[in-house]
């Protein structure tokens, strides 16, 4: 952790210095005094044009999706990500009930179990980030107070940059009828690594047709983007889980919208960028870098979401994907990625490189990489 100014404010616990982990993919979340010796991060298969590697490095050019608990999976892979991860993008468990989601870390722990999960992983994904790099991390009002608190201890308050609001979309039914203000927001908290170049490129909206500046047509590039999301009528931006027909849908209870987070890949990072989502989930954050051409490591401890996260992304290899921001980034298919799994010590494994499932490649087409 950094010590930089105002970093004598701590959040305490009383389980604070322990880790959790879980018995497999549906074990009940646990203390440990310490973590588990680190695996190796082996490759399962290969799609595409993407290659495999004998079994204990990673070679940190593949796109990687690996099932395994996030911590012990990017301790594995430190060696090959310390300092140079461009930008990370997480929307963990909100810790706002039940989902529907049969998962270790879902929403139903108790407080401090969870603030005792994300502190050694968001420990973990800010060493992995390099100087200069972003972090972006997705929550509602449930754990977004104290994660940045957590957040300032762990990159210094220096480090905060911004507080971005996004409006879910409209309300209707029970929602409206609450006898309260009604909650339609989720809140993303932006951070940037110092010591080194940002990335940075900066969103502008449409004007609205017909718009005059002072009388004359407007001549800027556009209205800039502001730290409230979906918030007017020119940044349409509701939440697919509020759309009845979205063909971007995969039935996945917690997915957001490729164009979420397409506007953080495509504003802090660039082309070739190695980017990290260590909550994957259904795969949006990776659909998204590959169809802009970043690299990515994925990853997610619920197999059920790996298989719906690799099936998604084959369709995107093939140029089988219409839907999410296919046509806006002019994706037609290509490039490949790795399927891994987190082999903890001591367990016997594979040790012959995998071969590239080559039906995953586009048809009638070479695959760009």
């Amino acid at each position: 952790m950094s010590g930089a100014e105002g970093e004598g404010v701590r959040l305490a616990w009383p389980t604070r210095g322990l880790v959790v982990r879980a018995d497999g993919a549906q074990g009940a979340p646990a203390y440990r005094s310490e973590p588990p010796p680190p695996g190796r991060v082996e490759a399962v298969r290969a799609f595409g044009e993407a290659a495999a590697w004998p079994g204990d490095r990673w070679r940190g050019r593949e796109n990687l999706v690996v099932e395994g608990d996030n911590a012990d999976v990017l301790r594995a892979l430190m060696p090959e990500l310390e300092g140079r991860v461009d930008l990370v993008y997480i929307d963990p468990p909100f810790n706002s009930g039940p989902t529907g989601r049969r998962h270790p870390y879902e929403n139903a722990m108790p407080h401090e179990m969870w603030l005792a999960m994300m502190e050694e992983r968001l420990s973990l994904m800010w060493r992995a980030l390099r100087p200069g790099g972003s972090l972006y991390l997705h929550l509602d009002e449930n754990e977004s107070h104290y994660a940045k608190v957590l957040l300032d201890e762990i990159a210094g308050r220096q480090s905060f940059v911004r507080e971005i609001v996004w409006r879910i979309g409209w309300i209707s039914g029970y929602k409206a009828a609450q006898k309260n203000f009604v909650r339609n927001h989720d809140t993303i908290l932006y951070y940037i690594k110092p010591g080194g170049p940002v990335t940075f490129e900066k969103v502008y909206l449409p004007r609205p047709a017909g718009y005059r500046r002072r009388g004359a047509p407007g001549k800027s590039a556009g209205y800039p983007l502001e730290d409230t999301w979906n918030a007017s009528a020119n940044d349409p931006l509701h939440s697919i889980q509020i759309m009845s027909f979205s063909g971007e849908k995969t039935g996945f209870p917690t997915q957001k919208n490729e164009a979420l987070v397409d506007r953080i890949v495509s504003s802090s990072s660039r082309e070739g960028d190695l980017v990290l989502d260590a909550f994957a989930g259904s795969g949006t954050t990776a659909a998204v870098c590959h169809k802009r051409r970043r690299r990515y490591v994925a990853v997610e401890m619920d197999p059920a979401a790996v298989d719906l996260m690799v099936q998604r992304l084959i369709r995107v290899v093939r140029g089988e994907d219409p839907h999410g921001i296919t046509a806006a980034a002019g994706w037609r298919g290509g490039g490949g990625f790795v399927r891994a799994r987190l082999r903890p010590e001591g367990e016997a494994g594979p040790a012959e490189p995998v071969a590239p499932d080559r039906a995953a490649a586009p048809h009638g087409r070479s695959p760009r990489p």
